[in-house]
């Protein structure tokens, strides 16, 4: 069979460009998802917490009550610390300058201990076990944490991630769908080559080979554009250094593979329903 040339290039060029777009949404929302995640985190975890010591408290068990919030499961180690209520007092003055306080204010605090929580333990339901059991060793304490105020905010991004996903479903389908049709296009103008190797007794797979190395080109060039385009952005976005890091971190090499995989399997799926369609003969026959 001659070498395969592209009958309508304008349609081509159409499905070339259709799936660029989807390659560079798929790389920005699977970078954008994995930023996300990896911001939550670190959001989560900055997140300072505070176990506030009732007026009774006995100073001396400081030791105590920093070690019970250090081996606290979910509790950051390095994130704990004992303040003082004079401590949190001058801290306050050094924020709102001496001009603004008074003489007759009194010192509106009592011993805390700053801590932060690890993003999985970072719950309204686990800072409440806490604040118990804290309770039952060291009397009147109190734990103020907005945990129920950001719950609002992650469960917004946890559905955000589920309609990006779907849309990604949903812009592969459309993308396959065009992609097909545009190759059985090509396949009906070459319907009397083709027929002409049926009745030689041509095998399917020797029918489609043309098609399949045509689409796979196809998914080649729109992952490079796609490629270009999205390295293009990011570079803008992130700067020289943070670039450099994106580029060579495992998570990104994994979905630039996965850009070029999604674009082969979508071209030569397509393109081989497509023309086993057009040819009238079942995807597994051999004649």
């Amino acid at each position: 069979m001659p070498r395969y040339q592209v009958t309508h290039p304008g349609f081509y060029v159409l499905s070339l460009v259709s799936l660029a777009i989807l390659l560079v949404l798929i790389g920005f929302f699977i970078s954008a998802l994995f930023f996300s995640q990896q911001y939550t985190r670190e959001f989560k975890e900055d997140i300072a917490l505070v176990l506030e010591l009732g007026p009774g408290f006995d100073r001396e068990r400081s030791d105590d009550v920093v070690q019970f919030v250090t081996e606290y499961e979910g509790v950051l180690p390095e994130s704990v610390a004992f303040i003082t209520r004079e401590e949190a007092m001058q801290e306050m003055i050094e924020e709102l300058g001496e001009s603004s306080m008074t003489a007759e204010l009194q010192n509106p605090f009592f011993d805390m201990v700053e801590f932060s929580l690890a993003e999985d333990h970072l719950n309204a339901t686990h800072v409440s076990q806490m604040e118990t059991d804290a309770g039952e060793s060291f009397g009147d304490v109190r734990i103020h944490h907005p945990a129920d105020f950001f719950g609002d905010v992650f469960s917004l991004l946890h559905k955000l991630r589920i309609y990006v996903f779907a849309f990604i479903a949903v812009a592969l389908f459309l993308t396959g769908t065009l992609i097909h049709h545009i190759m059985r296009l090509n396949v009906v103008a070459q319907r009397h080559q083709i027929r002409t190797m049926e009745l030689v007794g041509a095998r399917t797979a020797f029918i489609v080979q043309p098609f399949i190395r045509r689409g796979v080109q196809l998914a080649f060039l729109a992952w490079l554009i796609a490629l270009l385009i999205s390295l293009t952005g990011w570079f803008a976005l992130l700067g020289s250094d943070r670039f450099v890091q994106f580029t060579t971190a495992p998570a990104t090499i994994i979905g630039m593979a996965c850009m070029l995989l999604a674009a082969i399997v979508i071209c030569t799926l397509s393109t081989w329903i497509a023309v086993a369609r057009s040819t009238g003969r079942p995807l597994a026959s051999q004649r």
